[in-house]
């Protein structure tokens, strides 16, 4: 559900910029293409990433699969409308799927970023130091006696 609700926040918000965008006017005029990519960047980036944020919070075991699982069942319900006509089916996946493909892809890279990151400063120096001494000895320079 709240998959499905930031994809229609992250199209309002696109929409948004389609008719107050925060690029000059010659810009679209020059580089329409950069600015549309950019305003759906400023669209998505934002929604994708807090429904990552959320789900990481909120799944504890086997969170990818499940954050994978549960953005794949809002995209089918996002896209539910069209699957009833094979030609709009084909015209909505054709245009719209940077849409669905940075909410199927996004929240569960963001989870597993989160969940897979070193825990502390201390670990990873005191990993540091373990390696550095057991190449120390490998070359020799704690000799006995």
């Amino acid at each position: 559900m709240f998959g499905y609700v930031s994809m229609g926040a992250a199209v309002a918000l696109f929409g948004l910029f389609a008719v107050r965008s925060p690029f000059p006017m010659s810009w679209w005029r020059f580089h329409a293409d950069l600015v549309r990519l950019s305003s759906l960047g400023l669209a998505l980036i934002p929604c994708v990433g807090v429904v990552g944020y959320a789900l990481s919070s909120l799944f504890k075991r086997n969170a990818v699969l499940s954050a994978f699982i549960s953005m794949t069942i809002a995209v089918l319900v996002a896209i539910s409308y069209p699957l009833e006509d094979p030609q709009h089916w084909r015209q909505t996946i054709r245009t719209t799927w940077p849409l669905f493909a940075s909410f199927l892809i996004g929240p569960p890279l963001i989870v597993s970023f989160r969940r897979y990151r070193p825990s502390r400063v201390e670990d990873t120096s005191k990993r540091r130091h373990d390696q550095w001494d057991s190449w120390l000895r490998k070359i020799g320079y704690f000799k006995k006696g």
